[in-house]
Formats: structure tokens, sequence, C-alpha cells
């Protein structure tokens, strides 16, 4: 049987002071060094591609703002669209008269997809998906905490 009289353990206590930085893993010996430079070089090589990425979407939505015309049939179509790639207008020229129903629907489908292109909302294609699920930064991580060497 235990002694009633024994005293509970202090309570952790809090850090309210400041708090002393571990050791930089880049100063000094360290088996990981080249790993987490290349690491490091990925990251940067990242976030700058992010950011010419997100500038290059600041200038295409800025000149989206106001709409996009697009062209069909040698120009004999013209729509024109909002913002958001929704039909705005259409002009047909005297080239349209005696073209079928299906040509028409064609030229004026072309002129759509031409507007909607210029403002940058074009179809998007397998190509443009492929590079979504590339992660050599998080691979890399996960190479050095796994031990299967830098990643490279």
């Amino acid at each position: 049987m235990t002694d009633m009289a024994e005293t509970p353990p202090e309570p952790p206590r809090l850090a309210t002071g400041p708090l002393s930085l571990p050791d930089d893993p880049m100063r000094g010996e360290n088996p990981n060094r080249e790993a987490i430079l290349e690491i490091r070089e990925m990251v940067l090589a990242t976030m700058e591609k992010a950011m010419a990425d997100q500038e290059q979407a600041r200038s295409q939505l800025a000149a989206a703002a106001s709409g996009a015309t697009g062209e069909g049939l040698d120009g004999a179509v013209e729509v024109r669209v909002d913002s958001k790639g929704l039909i705005s207008g259409a002009t047909f020229g005297p080239e349209v008269v005696g073209m079928s129903a299906e040509e028409l629907r064609a030229g004026t489908l072309a002129a759509l997809e031409d507007a909607k292109e210029r403002l940058g909302l074009g179809t998007l294609r397998p190509e443009d998906l492929s590079t979504l699920d590339t992660r050599p930064v998080a691979d890399a991580i996960m190479n050095l905490l796994t031990g299967r060497g830098s990643g490279a």
C-alpha cells in the first residue's frame, strides 16, 4: 500500500520569458548539410516561381477586368465576353449570309474560345494539369527524414 503523505509531482513550468534558440544546424559539422542546402534551394526556386506566377495572374486579371473580344470565320463573327468569360454580345458580318447553321455555330464557338483565351480563361488541356501533383521539396524532405539520400 502506498503512503498517502506522498507529495504530488510539480506541474510543468510554463515558459514565460525568452527562450534560447537551438544551435544552428548549418554551423559546424552536420551530416545532412548538403541535403539541407539542396532543399533550401528548391524552396527558394519554388517561391520565386510562385511569385512570378502570382504577378502574371495579377496582370492577366487586370487585363481581363474589361472583358475581351474574339473573332471567328476570319472576322465574320465577333463575340464579346465580360471579365468572367460570359457572353456580353456578338456581331455577325455580311459574310455569314448563306452559311449553314452548323458553320455559323462553329464560327461563333471559335470566336467565343478566342475571346476566353484572350482573357486567360481558355479550355484546360491535360498538359496544364500534369504538374499539379509534383512535390520536389516535400519529396526531398521525406528522403532526408527517412535516410534515402538528398532527393536528387
